[in-house]
């Protein structure tokens, strides 16, 4: 480009970049081709982009060198296409978002599993001394009770088992369930959470 920023020699790759042909570039503005500022320091690399002849614009490195500060009246503009690179760029920092996140879940589930052992041991605990109570018990108040105990731990152990499944990251495997048991234990559940003059009815389930 000369003094006033006109095209006037250019090469074929250039052609090619800018899809257009010699009547397209030759004598135009460099500014009706690139985004380009010019950079502050001779031969330093800007990041820009190309204007395309439909209108698009794609993402370019740009240099400069010779025109008013030096011997040359022309100044040269090497322009580089990055699109390539910069999409490596971003599947790379994609793969990295993922690996961290990755670990992330890793350490999650090792505290996970931590805790589930710990807690299954004192489940294990409350429910052998429940079961002890339950055996001992003459009173059937009491006996129901302790019945509510076993269940609600056996429940929790449930649980502990789902989040162990989760720390090891592996597949949980799948049973049938007798959906009338489970349903008819929430409702006792419910039923005592509850005031004795709330009333709660289930229809179609026994209990």
């Amino acid at each position: 480009a000369d003094s006033e920023g006109t095209v006037r020699l250019f090469n074929p790759a250039a052609l090619t970049l800018l899809q257009r042909d010699e009547s397209q570039v030759a004598g135009v503005p460099i500014s009706e081709l690139l985004d380009v500022t010019t950079p502050s320091v001779e031969g330093s690399l800007t990041v820009t982009s190309a204007k395309l002849i439909d209108g698009q614009r794609i993402p370019i490195e740009v240099s400069a060198s010779g025109g008013a500060s030096s011997a040359s009246e022309l100044r040269t503009y090497v322009i580089r296409d990055i699109r390539q690179r910069l999409e490596e760029e971003e599947r790379r920092a994609a793969l990295e978002k993922r690996e961290k996140e990755a670990e992330k879940l890793a350490a999650l589930g090792s505290l996970a599993g931590g805790v589930a052992h710990d807690f299954n041991n004192i489940l294990g605990s409350m429910l052998l001394n429940a079961r002890y109570l339950q055996k001992s018990s003459q009173d059937s108040k009491t006996a129901e009770a302790i019945a509510d105990v076993i269940e609600a731990g056996e429940q929790a152990k449930e649980l502990v088992t789902q989040v162990l499944t989760f720390s090891r990251q592996d597949e949980a495997a799948k049973r049938s369930v007798e959906l009338p048991p489970v349903i008819e234990a929430s409702i006792r559940d419910l039923r005592k959470r509850f005031p004795e003059k709330v009333a709660l009815v289930a229809e179609g389930v026994e209990g």
